[in-house]
């Protein structure tokens, strides 16, 4: 089973820009405006006098994970964000600093390959919706109490997807694997201990809410 938790505000949140931040995007912007192009990280070095390129390259960095720019592959790929996507842009977002074998980790700021949020994984994030699990009927599916389930609104799922629908008169809510009978719809635990139920398909008590796209742990 599963509960609804609260949703984060949908009122934007502004990181803190530090004032060598503000100068240094302050720097792009008069580029970009003067050259049409945004200077390299080079330039970005050699204009602020920094002892070196990596020293660029942690504002730059501070100012990608504050939404202020974006950054892509290869030369001269940064790209100002336009002002009113500055409050949404990365919020919540975590970088991605390159590959890990199962090794030690790579952190170093040069190995840095943008933000990873939610959207970038699960799609839109305006049509998705977490809820807390706080069974066990889902354990062989990876899904495990305490986790945090994605879910993607959208009215039906495929026969064999895992889905949140809402079941009864009080309109619980129960996360479970749909199959789709000919009378019935199965709600299929992945749990070897458990029973499925069953729920007619034309019961007007039966909805779907959305397919799991994903699952969140804390470890």
């Amino acid at each position: 089973m599963v509960n609804q938790a609260g949703l984060a505000s949908d009122q934007p949140v502004r990181a803190r820009v530090t004032r060598r931040q503000l100068a240094v995007y302050r720097f792009l912007e008069q580029r970009v405006r003067t050259v049409g192009i945004p200077p390299s990280v080079r330039e970005v070095a050699a204009h602020f006098g920094f002892s070196s390129v990596r020293s660029a390259e942690k504002h730059l960095l501070a100012l990608q994970l504050k939404g202020l720019i974006r950054r892509r592959r290869g030369a001269r790929n940064l790209q100002l964000v336009a002002r009113e996507e500055h409050a949404t842009y990365g919020r919540g977002a975590i970088p991605v600093l390159g590959k890990v074998p199962a090794g030690s980790p790579i952190l170093a700021v040069e190995n840095f390959d943008g933000v990873l949020g939610f959207g970038d994984v699960f799609g839109d994030p305006e049509h998705l919706f977490a809820l807390r699990v706080t069974g066990d009927s889902m354990v062989n599916a990876g899904i495990l109490p305490g986790d945090w389930v994605i879910v993607r609104m959208q009215p039906t799922v495929s026969n064999g997807e895992i889905a949140v629908v809402y079941v009864g008169e009080d309109a619980e809510a129960t996360v479970k694997r749909l199959f789709f009978e000919k009378q019935r719809v199965r709600l299929q635990p992945e749990n070897d201990r458990l029973s499925p139920s069953f729920v007619p398909r034309d019961d007007p008590s039966f909805r779907v809410a959305g397919k799991v796209v994903g699952v969140v742990r804390r470890l």
